[in-house]
């Protein structure tokens, strides 16, 4: 039957097209559709998948509530630093508000050389050693010193790198990353440790909201966008990063049996790369499907914007190439090329 729908909906769309192009008949080729009952099927899987990860969520099956006994792991959070100072003060801010207790932060600063980023870069180290035994409100019910922090510095060498120093300097059984300008929400840390935790997953992701503009926002707020992933689905994850925000809890040991990031200057999508190396190699992947982090999305320098978008897809599709016959990959390289706009 499905043969039968698929031939008539061919004969359709060839008839269609002579009837606008009529002295064209001959040359025209019939175009392959996908049965809109396959559409819907696909589409609907998908919905079910999101939807019923949503309800897993919010029955606290996954998160379970305060009073199950939850075991705080220990988390080392990686901050990558770049010559955002100004920002990077509203980053932390966000870190010391965190429901969480139980972890320490890791800051790279990556080859920052403008005055004003050392400046501020000195003045965070130099706020938590001044600190050390301050107490600070946790969630309702705890206090907790500040959280340790430790600063390494390196030449710049981009987000894959700088990420990687961070691991090794991390002693968390978890570690999480977070770049310089973005900011997480108060549950942030909490909802990633207990979803590790529950479902025994290697890495865990979530969605995220994007704003404008160099201050925090609200709750209240509206996202200019919101990101929305499907997690763990390595076939669409060929084609879009459906994984997740970059802003992930890992297993440190899984981080390095994975390998780490792709150290790679100039270009992009680390993050992209590293979550399909993680599902192709078997480890487990698990989504929050909600927005636990503020995106910042400024006019301004970007890595994004100011890289080569082929180049940063090419880099993303590697995994994919490693699992591929070799008669294959050229085919999904020029796949990848038609849909990337090239600079």
């Amino acid at each position: 039957m499905e043969a039968a729908v698929r031939k008539e909906l061919e004969q359709q769309e060839l008839a269609q097209r002579n009837a606008a192009n009529p002295g064209s008949a001959a040359t025209q080729m019939p175009v392959v559709l996908v049965p809109p009952e396959e559409q819907r099927r696909i589409f609907d899987d998908e919905l079910r998948y999101v939807e019923t990860a949503s309800r897993r969520f919010h029955s606290h099956e996954v998160v379970g509530d305060d009073k199950d006994g939850f075991a705080e792991p220990f988390v080392t959070v990686i901050v990558i630093h770049h010559e955002r100072g100004m920002l990077l003060l509203k980053t932390m801010e966000a870190l010391l508000r965190q429901e969480y207790v139980n972890f320490e932060i890791v800051m790279v600063d990556d080859g920052s050389v403008k005055p004003e980023a050392l400046r501020v870069v000195d003045q965070v180290e130099r706020f938590f050693a001044d600190n050390a035994q301050r107490t600070v409100a946790g969630d309702a019910n705890k206090q907790r010193l500040l959280p340790t922090f430790r600063l390494v510095r390196q030449a710049n060498k981009y987000p894959g790198a700088a990420r990687n120093l961070g691991a090794q300097h991390a002693r968390g059984e978890y570690i999480l990353f977070l770049d310089d300008d973005d900011i997480p929400r108060p549950y942030w840390l909490s909802t990633f440790a207990r979803v590790a935790v529950r479902t025994g997953a290697d890495v865990v992701t979530s969605m995220f909201d994007f704003f404008h503009g160099d201050g925090v926002p609200l709750e209240t707020d509206s996202p200019s966008l919101r990101w929305l992933s499907v997690g763990a689905a390595p076939d669409l994850g060929l084609w879009h990063n459906v994984y997740g925000a970059y802003s992930a809890l890992v297993r440190r040991s899984a981080f390095l049996q994975i390998g780490g990031f792709s150290e790679e200057y100039g270009t992009t999508f680390e993050d992209y790369e590293f979550f399909s190396n993680a599902v192709l190699k078997g480890f487990r992947l698990e989504l929050v499907p909600e927005p636990l982090l503020w995106y910042r999305q400024n006019s301004g320098k970007h890595l994004m914007k100011d890289t080569n978008r082929y180049l940063n897809r090419m880099r993303a599709l590697r995994p994919y190439l490693k699992k591929m016959p070799p008669y294959l990959r050229n085919a999904i390289k020029m796949a990848y090329g038609i849909g990337a706009d090239k600079k």
